[in-house]
């Protein structure tokens, strides 16, 4: 049982990607806290409207973004601050 709209859920990834990277570029490095927020307001943006596209449990697949986002989010945070 596929998405049925695949062009609809990569055109949702897609906007989902763009919204962290614009404040990255644009927001001044002080105000790091708004990186985080900004990939989890992503996650449940893309994740509601890849649910809806592929007709599934819209709260199982915010809950199973955020805890695999964030996760990866956290992991990464934590390698860069090792190595860089």
């Amino acid at each position: 049982m596929g998405c049925r709209n695949p062009a609809l859920a990569g055109v949702a990834f897609l906007i989902g990607a763009f919204i962290p990277l614009l404040l990255t570029v644009f927001v001044p490095h002080r105000e790091y806290w708004g990186i985080p927020a900004a990939v989890a307001i992503s996650l449940v943006a893309v994740s509601l409207m890849a649910a809806r596209a592929g007709h599934h449990s819209v709260c199982r697949a915010i809950v199973r973004s955020l805890i695999v986002g964030v996760g990866a989010t956290l992991i990464s945070y934590l390698v860069g601050l090792f190595l860089f």
